[in-house]
């Protein structure tokens, strides 16, 4: 697990810690959004799991750029806001 650092989304401060993980082939890439609104802990997450793809039948494969995938999915975090 990575140190916290701290992010700002649509003005809600974030600590926000990196984790990654290997297992029998399967790799996961991680980011915790952790934040306190009105006394309670809230946390938003963004994984991303893939193979290995020497693990696998090539054909049932497809292969991505990993920082383009974050780059969307960030995208979409940018997006949150408490209502309430």
């Amino acid at each position: 697990m990575g140190t916290a650092r701290r992010e700002t989304l649509n003005g809600v401060v974030f600590a926000v810690v990196e984790t990654d993980g290997v297992a029998t082939g399967n790799l996961i890439d991680s980011y915790a959004y952790r934040s306190f609104h009105r006394n309670k802990c809230y946390e938003l997450d963004v994984r991303i799991a893939f193979s290995n793809p020497a693990n696998a039948d090539p054909a049932t494969m497809k292969t991505f750029d990993l920082k383009t995938v974050h780059d969307r999915l960030k995208q979409v975090l940018d997006t949150f806001k408490f209502v309430k």
